[in-house]
Parts: structure tokens; sequence; C-alpha cells
């Protein structure tokens, strides 16, 4: 792999509906809304645009990203202003829906968790931790109730629960 090549290395969970109280408490907490749009990709890439709002200011981004394993890819994100980011909405992949997701972030143990709640579930939500090598590891706080591992599950990447929403099978 060549150097400076933007990797990022990310493991998934399916995770109890996070206790939003003691989250709030965390270091680093912050609340985002986001919409996000698949674009027209080219076979084994993928492309997105997403809307995010965290207190009330929008940032737009495209990212383009392939998948080297299911825990590392190459990733390319840049900032778009909205009228490039409106632009960009008309390479819409018209075949996905979009995906809305509220996400919370915070720091813990040198990692920053990322906590994606959909509106479709009131009982689960997704955990991402991105780390430095696959093989990290990972501390969690007491508070999060870890259903399973999902980094290695389809079904639960962002892409495909824009293709259909998955099922639980908890």
């Amino acid at each position: 792999m060549e150097k400076n090549v933007p990797l990022e290395i990310e493991r998934k969970y399916l995770i109890k509906f996070p206790d939003l109280k003691e989250m709030s408490k965390m270091d680093g907490f912050k609340s985002s809304e986001i919409v996000q749009t698949y674009l027209i990709s080219e076979c084994g890439e993928t492309r997105r645009v997403r809307a995010r709002e965290t207190n009330g200011i929008k940032v737009y981004t495209k990212t383009e990203k392939i998948r080297i394993s299911d825990i590392t890819h190459i990733e390319n994100e840049s900032e778009l202003t909205e009228n490039e980011y409106k632009e960009a909405l008309k390479e819409r992949d018209t075949s996905l829906n979009e995906v809305l997701k509220t996400r919370k972030c915070f720091d813990y143990e040198g990692h920053t968790i990322e906590i994606d709640i959909y509106p479709f579930w009131d009982n689960v939500a997704i955990m991402e931790v991105e780390l430095k090598s696959e093989d990290e590891e990972i501390l969690f706080p007491d508070f999060i109730q870890i259903i399973r591992e999902v980094t290695h599950e389809k079904a639960f990447k962002n892409r495909k629960i824009a293709e259909r929403i998955p099922d639980l099978n908890l």
C-alpha cells in the first residue's frame, strides 16, 4: 500500500438504544443530523454526499470509498459548498433511498465513538469506532450495551441500508 493513501479503518457494532443522558456527559460530545445520498458509482467504488447539521451549522461533504477489506477502505472526502452539494445531487443513484440519521459522537479512551440513531429503529443503534490498525483494542463505556459486532455483515453498511432496512435477527 502506498504511503499517504487516505485509509479509514473502522469497526461497527449493533447496540441497544443508548442512554442519551449519559452519552451527553461524555468528553467531546456532539450531536448532528445527517442526510446521506448515494451517487452513481463504478463497480467496487462507493460515492456519496452528506448534509450534516450540528448546532444550526450545515456542512456538506462528498466521499469516495474503495473497500480493501470489511474493516479498511481507501477514503477520499472533501467539503463542498451548498451549490456544489446541490449539483452533486444530480448524480444521485435513484435506486437507493436517502439515509437519514442522528449521529452522536464522543471521545472515550483514545477513540472517537460515533453512534448512529436511525428513525426506523427505536430499540437499537449502530456504533462505529475508527481505528489506527485493524487489530487495535477498543474499550467501551459501561452505558453501551453491545448486541454484536456487525463489521462483517453487509446488511449494516450504510449503502445497504439505503437499499433495504436490515432485519435485526436479535
